[in-house]
């Protein structure tokens, strides 16, 4: 497979029932949905990382300023046979795991 084009698409979808943790009120998702453009089909899935800092290291803006400027550049255009070759073409990019996860499923996991 071969990845073409990518969008980022920031969608938000509310709870139903808002809840508290020790990092704020959530009363809403925030999430990263990728759609990537191969030859053959669009293959959609999304980032797991949140809008709160604090969870983890990865918010939604480190995932999509990491995918934009690193992880894409990487992949785009280049032939993945599957998710092997994935860490590969991400050598040299720690860290950002929930980043690097939203490829797995276009690379074929």
């Amino acid at each position: 497979m071969r990845i073409d084009r990518v969008d980022i698409i920031q969608i938000q979808m509310p709870v139903v029932r808002p809840y508290e943790t020790s990092y704020g009120t959530v009363d809403k998702f925030d999430r990263l949905v990728l759609k990537f453009y191969t030859a053959d089909f669009p293959v959609y899935t999304d980032c797991a990382s949140g809008s709160l800092i604090g969870f983890s290291y990865e918010t939604l803006g480190t995932a999509r300023d990491v995918l934009k400027n690193h992880i894409l550049p990487a992949v785009m255009g280049k032939t993945i046979n599957g998710p092997e070759d994935f860490p590969r073409l991400c050598k040299g990019l720690p860290g950002h795991p929930m980043a690097k996860a939203s490829l797995k499923t276009p690379s074929g996991s």
